[in-house]
């Protein structure tokens, strides 16, 4: 997400480029690919009155401060999700009740986390193990431990807790496409 004089750029469209005014980059990576974060803390919000404010890196999830020198108000989300459609199996491993394999539809995806639909029942708390199939890949992207943080009808939150870095690099493959307006 780039900071223009003006204002944010638009959310609707997932594809980054270079925008007039004042450009934040992420320190640890040097990307271009960062948003606004929300506010942690009583120091947090002080700084926002000298225009000092949060920022999340999508790709690599590095958190920092940046002056901006223009009021801006708080996000509710620290990562984009991106719209997506990957057939997804899932085991609850920890404090779920049922056993065996479900299935579910990935809806949206981001760093830290995605949404499933599903018609099977899974309650909140409940720790999981899940795959998804990327489109053109053969060997499923395999998230080892996601917590339920929402179920409401047919649609279940997770975040992520625990994956394999080569997992964790193919979902950043797939996030940093997503923002350069590519196709999977």
């Amino acid at each position: 997400m780039y900071c223009t004089s003006g204002g944010w750029r638009s959310e609707r469209t997932s594809a980054c480029k270079p925008a007039e005014g004042l450009l934040v980059h992420c320190p640890q990576c040097g990307t271009l690919f960062i948003r606004p974060a929300r506010h942690r803390g009583v120091l947090e919000y002080v700084l926002g009155f000298l225009t000092v404010y949060p920022f999340r890196c999508q790709l690599c999830t590095y958190r920092s401060l940046a002056f901006q020198g223009v009021p801006r108000f708080s996000p509710r989300r620290d990562f984009k999700r991106f719209h997506v459609r990957y057939p997804t199996s899932f085991r609850a491993t920890l404090g779920g009740r049922g056993e065996g394999e479900k299935k579910g539809t990935m809806i949206n995806l981001s760093m830290q986390g995605c949404s499933i639909q599903s018609e099977d029942p899974v309650e909140e708390g409940t720790t999981m193990r899940l795959e998804f199939v990327v489109r053109d890949q053969e060997v499923p992207v395999a998230i080892q431990a996601a917590e339920v943080v929402s179920a409401k009808r047919n649609r279940l939150g997770l975040k992520f807790l625990e994956m394999r870095a080569e997992d964790e690099e193919r979902i950043r493959h797939i996030i940093e496409s997503r923002l350069q307006g590519q196709p999977d």
